[in-house]
């Protein structure tokens, strides 16, 4: 599974240049695809495998950095970017956990 999962990964960092090249209609490009399969199959090899690696004051610092941003949709102007840039923040974290 976790072999499964690291290929999927590989699959994931290719197709993110390539992002707008195939785009899927009514879903989104190959790299949302991609990802999305990336994520389900790294949250299956954690669960199979009952073992996470220790986080580092990085990841601390990046989920800080994230739930900062959430809390600034709050007192924005523009409310819809702030909530799309949260949402890239929160997609940027899922990738650092399964690159980690």
């Amino acid at each position: 599974m976790t072999n499964l999962a690291y290929a999927a990964l590989w699959l994931f960092c290719f197709a993110v240049p390539m992002e707008n090249v195939v785009v899927i209609p009514g879903f989104g490009t190959i790299s949302k695809l991609m990802g999305m399969v990336a994520l389900l199959l790294a949250l299956l090899a954690t669960v199979v495998n009952a073992r996470v690696r220790r986080i580092q004051t990085f990841h601390v610092l990046a989920v800080l950095f994230v739930v900062l941003a959430g809390l600034g949709v709050f007192r924005s102007i523009d409310e819809p970017r702030a909530i799309g840039k949260f949402i890239t923040y929160f997609q940027l974290l899922l990738v650092l956990w399964m690159i980690w």
